[in-house]
């Protein structure tokens, strides 16, 4: 008969069979044939289970995971775990029973296996010999199909809150965006409507030349014609539409360049965007952002811009940052303009935006000189529907999603250090290479 020792916990976490006294209270004695009570227990769980030994071979399998298969438990014994599961010749890299083997600590992956069901939790713990060796790892395999769907779900009315959130920022950014293009326009209008009356005395000054040059062919250059010219070059103004032609142009141009910018800048807020993470400029994601928000701040405060030159491109998502970004910017517009009030004769605020290369990471420090956050509720600050704003001016979703978004979607960090009536400061780190 063999004598199955119950495991105990070690301090670190480790389970090592325990050496007991022969007794029924600490050994099973355990019939050699495949038909033992300790075999059907385990065939009785539905989930999968099976011993491996140090070479990958499998040891004992049961019933749940035999079935997934399609093939009896003795068939499989002996095969390589990996031949079996994977259909492969190869360990493969994120293997739980090889770390195991590596540093005797349990281990845990999720993989999709059509072998197996589809999505699946693996894990792999050690077994020990009564020497306190280990002699391979005991797989428990769990199907997380459940669990993966509800994850999707999950990051799908995220994605829904993200865009929702995104388009009310759009909204509410029109009116500002509409007045930023209609300064421009109507220079723009102004020095075309100046090029079209300047127009008609300069096609007079030439008419009048081109009759010059005619009697010049003619040799009949009379001082009636001469007058003529000298009559058009003064109804013209001439020397006031040379100064003051190329300035108009050049102001026309400036103007559509301004409002090509602005559109530009728009379009690539506005627009969805891939979901999955690619190479992203932060520094354009900013100059975008701040462009768009320029109703927002302009009135109140001056942007200073400290971007890092040849700033590595971040694996992200570039609209999910540049949603950050507007939240950081026009949250420190609005805490400025509550510090100085609408007052513009009083000094103005600055909003101070900064990026550079720290380590793996790119570290972007958006900070204002506006009203600061009182200490005892920074700690409150990320939280869901928590706002320091009057009601009606905020929902409080804007720093909990932006929470959301750096942490939990890209792996990095954002944090703040505040003082009252001395401005805010957030601080945030975006892996460059993360997955």
């Amino acid at each position: 008969m063999e004598k199955i020792h119950f495991t105990k916990e070690l301090t670190d976490g480790r389970k090592c069979l325990e050496r007991c006294p022969e007794s029924e209270n600490h050994t099973i004695d355990v019939p050699p044939n495949s038909d033992s009570r300790l075999a059907n227990i385990l065939d009785s769980i539905p989930a999968f289970i099976a011993l491996i030994d140090k070479d990958h071979n499998i040891v004992h399998i049961n019933k749940s995971m035999a079935d997934a298969f399609g093939r009896p438990a003795k068939d499989l014994i002996g095969k390589k775990c990996f031949e079996l599961c994977h259909k492969d010749k190869k360990i493969p890299g994120s293997c739980p029973h090889r770390r195991v083997l590596m540093d005797g600590y349990s281990a845990i992956s999720e993989i999709f296996e059509e072998n197996l069901g589809g999505h699946v939790e693996v894990t792999a713990t050690p077994f020990y010999s009564t020497d306190g060796s280990i002699t391979g790892s005991v797989h428990v395999v769990k199907d997380i199909i459940r669990r993966k769907e509800a994850e999707r779900q999950r990051d799908k009315i995220v994605n829904q809150l993200l865009m929702a959130q995104k388009l009310e920022e759009v909204g509410r950014l029109a009116a500002g965006i509409a007045h930023e293009i209609n300064t421009p326009s109507q220079y723009v209008a102004s020095n075309l409507e100046f090029l079209s009356e300047s127009f008609e005395d300069v096609s007079n000054l030439f008419r009048a030349c081109e009759r010059l040059l005619n009697a010049s062919d003619k040799g009949k250059i009379d001082n009636q014609v001469v007058a003529m010219v000298l009559d058009a070059f003064e109804e013209a103004d001439w020397d006031y539409l040379h100064d003051e032609l190329p300035r108009a142009i050049s102001q026309a141009q400036e103007g559509i360049n301004r409002v090509t910018k602005i559109v530009r800048a728009m379009k690539e807020f506005s627009h969805p965007g891939p979901k999955e993470k690619s190479l992203q400029d932060l520094n354009q994601i900013i100059e975008t952002t701040v462009t768009i928000s320029k109703n927002e701040w302009k009135y109140c405060s001056d942007v200073h811009l400290e971007l890092q030159n040849n700033l590595p491109h971040v694996n992200c998502v570039g609209d999910q940052i540049g949603q950050v970004f507007l939240n950081m910017i026009v949250n420190a517009a609005h805490a400025i303009t509550e510090k100085i009030g609408k007052d513009l004769e009083k000094e103005r605020g600055g909003i101070f935006i900064s990026t550079a290369k720290k380590g793996e990471n790119v570290e972007i420090v958006i900070s204002d000189t506006g009203t600061g956050i009182p200490k005892d509720i920074t700690k409150s600050i990320f939280e869901a529907f928590f706002t320091t704003k009057k009601a009606g001016c905020g929902t409080g979703q804007g720093l909990a999603i932006a929470k959301e978004i750096i942490e939990q979607n890209h792996g990095g960090t954002i944090s703040l250090s505040s003082s009252s009536d001395e401005g805010t400061s957030f601080s945030i780190t975006i892996p460059i290479n993360q997955t």
